[in-house]
């Protein structure tokens, strides 16, 4: 080699099948400028592997719930369970993932449930699929000698699992674990807790924060504590809940949310604290009250967000113990605006307004009328009944309530201008822009 010229050697270093974790090995390489020169330089160095062994890390997480367990690895699932209630014969879904820390491509992990029979007593039951939703049932290989995959880089299987909880079921949690391991090696485990709350019944009423008062205290059928109102489309309606425990003994209950939110609404649940408690998860899966006092009450808030699919609507909202339950029934008729009619100089001659655009001559009292979006469903009281508003001469924005409102429009509209902004609001709004011309004989918009 010439002075200043470098060589690279590549060496690959392959670690005996039965090698254990923990074993080191080590090479020393030894490079000698000359060794027949008085002044022959030597330089050595020194290379060191360490065997470890492919470790398993299982995360879990109940349907719509965060993952849990991801980073944590013991074999007895301890620090990564999820936890759920659920009513009697309910099922509660979710997914377990698995990645592998220094594992090679074709890795074999073995899947396993440690007490299935354990588990599967009193009528206790859950199936296993390969697959996050849907998939094939892998609950006979999972249970049984074990289920297998193989690991992937860049690839972490995800399966899913449900749990049932048999009927008549009261007061009892069941868990259910599931374990990763990779050959005889390091293994991990992740476990699902599913409780049914103790057979109470609670008492539930319910009233509209901004009027009125609490329907359904010491009344527990459905169908005697309807909370009727006439509401606005696309608006947030808000609605205190009273959930009182009417027994000597502390007891929790279990929210379930309703099965027949129209498409497009939503709801949210907060407690006394202003905290958004509202649960995400499956079917026939609620939220859970804090421990509540014997004879004691809690209020939270639940806001409900509506839109304009349809006139009526018919919620429950609905608590329970394991199977005892009392609810309310919110019967609400929507409301809101289609457009809007006009009239000049307080004739009767209403006409629709056509492209949101109404030209009038200078000095007109524009009567203005709001159309309602349902016909057969009258305007919500005070404070959400139809609002009008719109810019006076001096720029200032005026308000009015009601159906009708009356505006007087004296000043000729600027050339170029828009014209003067009036609208409507009931949830959603309808707006009109006013141009004023100089001729007095009246125009067609």
């Amino acid at each position: 080699m010439n002075d200043g010229d470098a060589q690279q050697f590549n060496v690959e270093v392959t670690a005996p099948a039965n090698a254990s974790a923990g074993q080191t090995s080590a090479l020393t390489f030894r490079v000698e400028a000359d060794p027949t020169s008085e002044t022959n330089a030597i330089d050595v160095v020194k290379a060191t592997w360490n065997v470890v062994a492919p470790t398993p890390d299982l995360a879990i997480r109940a349907e719509g719930g965060a993952w849990q367990g991801a980073a944590v690895m013991n074999a007895d699932g301890a620090n990564q369970t999820v936890e759920r209630v659920a009513k009697p014969g309910a099922t509660v879904r979710g997914q377990i993932k698995l990645s592998v820390a220094e594992a090679q491509n074709g890795q074999s992990v073995r899947w396993s449930v440690p007490d299935w029979d354990a588990f599967r007593a009193d009528g206790w039951d859950a199936k296993f699929f390969d697959a996050p939703q849907g998939g094939s049932e892998i609950t006979g290989l999972i249970t049984g000698e074990g289920w297998t995959t193989r690991h992937t880089d860049g690839f972490e299987p995800i399966i899913g699992w449900e749990m049932k909880a048999p009927e008549g079921a009261s007061d009892v949690t069941r868990v259910l674990g599931v374990r990763a391991q990779v050959g005889a090696g390091a293994s991990d485990a992740v476990r699902a807790s599913v409780r049914v709350l103790p057979n109470v019944r609670p008492d539930v009423a319910i009233r509209h924060l901004e009027n009125g008062f609490f329907v359904g205290e010491n009344v527990y059928s459905p169908t005697d504590q309807p909370l009727e109102l006439v509401v606005a489309v696309e608006n947030t309606e808000r609605f205190l809940v009273k959930i009182t425990n009417p027994t000597n003994a502390t007891a929790q209950f279990l929210f379930e949310p309703p099965t027949n939110l129209p498409k497009g609404w939503s709801y949210k649940l907060t407690n006394e604290l202003g905290e958004d408690v509202t649960t995400p998860d499956s079917e026939n899966q609620g939220l859970v009250t804090p421990p509540i006092e014997p004879y004691q009450s809690i209020e939270w808030f639940l806001s409900l967000d509506t839109n304009a699919l349809q006139p009526r609507v018919t919620l429950p909202v609905r608590f329970s113990g394991a199977g005892a339950f009392d609810e309310c029934q919110l019967k609400l008729q929507l409301q809101g605006i289609a457009g809007a009619e006009y009239s000049l100089d307080g004739g009767a001659n209403w006409q629709i307004v056509e492209d949101n655009v109404l030209t009038v001559p200078k000095g007109s009292t524009v009567g203005f009328n709001a159309i309602p979006l349902f016909s057969d469903v009258p305007w919500p009281d005070d404070p959400f009944e139809p609002t009008w508003s719109h810019q006076d001469e001096a720029g200032k924005d005026q308000h009015y309530y009601g159906e009708k409102v009356f505006l007087y429009h004296p000043t000729p509209t600027l050339a170029g201008a828009e014209g003067e902004t009036v609208r409507v609001a009931c949830g959603n709004d309808f707006t009109v822009k006013v141009k004023v011309k100089a001729e007095e004989e009246p125009t067609t918009p």
